[in-house]
């Protein structure tokens, strides 16, 4: 086998030779070279950026502090299966909402129309707060500290299946939940609820050729 053989086995091949990078990018670079080669071709640039990165002449992008709790977040709904209660509640109110009357920094804006709602409407407020709780924005007890629930992991035989984005978004359902036929006929009637209810009463008034006189 071959001197270049043996190099490619053991050696990954480079893009760019490393004069040409450090003339871009390092402290010996170019900055008029660079503003022209990103001006004239950006994805030539951008790839000896990537190229920089990886030989360590330049940091990589760091990642914002959110991202990674935002990535977690997000596994961990997806896949979730939610009881009945729990997806018309979330269907009600949807993430935002929650958001506002459990987590408002301010002390007289949303947490008071929580108290109200508490005292005036109990049973919107039980439903509220089994939304905010499902989506993991309140603990499942009150002043309870929220730890990572452990669950086995479901068969596969289970009979449910994963709701389509379209529909999950319709009713306020994060993406890639498991619902059984039984919900999803619930969630269908709740989508067809929604919409009559955004379409207000039907015009049951003749038309305008009917009531002429004769």
């Amino acid at each position: 086998m071959s001197n270049q053989a043996e190099r490619d086995r053991f050696f990954k091949s480079r893009q760019h030779d490393r004069t040409d990078v450090e003339k871009v990018f390092g402290p010996r670079s170019d900055a008029r070279l660079a503003q022209r080669m990103y001006t004239e071709n950006k994805a030539y640039y951008e790839s000896l950026r990537a190229q920089a990165q990886a030989d360590g002449i330049i940091d990589a992008p760091r990642e914002h502090p959110w991202a990674a709790m935002v990535r977690a977040q997000e596994a961990k709904a997806a896949g979730r299966v939610y009881s009945d209660s729990e997806i018309a509640a979330m269907s009600e109110f949807d993430e935002a909402t929650c958001q506002r009357y459990f987590r408002d920094a301010n002390p007289n804006g949303s947490r008071d129309n929580v108290g109200e709602m508490q005292k005036n409407d109990p049973q919107k407020y039980d439903r509220l707060r089994l939304s905010a709780v499902a989506r993991g924005i309140l603990p499942p007890t009150p002043n309870a500290i929220q730890r990572p629930v452990q669950r086995p992991p479901e068969p596969v035989s289970d009979g449910r299946f994963k709701l389509a984005d379209a529909l999950a978004d319709r009713v306020n359902l994060p993406r890639g939940t498991r619902v059984s036929a039984d919900q999803l006929d619930s969630i269908i009637k709740i989508i067809v609820e929604k919409t009559d209810s955004a379409a207000g009463p039907q015009d049951n008034a003749p038309a305008s050729g009917d009531n002429k006189s004769e």
